[in-house]
């Protein structure tokens, strides 16, 4: 919760540099509301300017990919499995 407005702010101020953002999830094993708003927050900016936002949470982080889906954000979100995966398909426009 500490972390959470410096993390919205470093990833906003990056939002119109590439035509995507990957935030990659893969150390994450805990995803409480803050975080989750963060990251709502994150996606409602980049689909306002026009930039593609994949999140990358792999199988090993359950609880994270269980937050997503309860709250129905892996429905509006492009989740990834992988770090590769995500940077490929941002590339392609996927």
């Amino acid at each position: 919760m500490s972390n959470a407005e410096l993390l919205y702010d470093e990833l906003s101020s990056r939002i119109g540099d590439a035509p995507w953002m990957v935030v990659d999830l893969s150390g994450c094993d805990y995803l409480d509301s803050v975080g989750l708003g963060v990251i709502a927050r994150i996606h409602a900016r980049c689909r306002a300017r026009g930039t593609q936002m994949r999140v990358v949470v792999p199988e090993s982080a359950a609880t994270v990919d269980r937050v997503l889906a309860i709250t129905g954000m892996d429905g509006l979100l492009h989740v990834d499995r992988s770090l590769d995966d995500a940077l490929v398909l941002a590339a392609a426009g996927d």
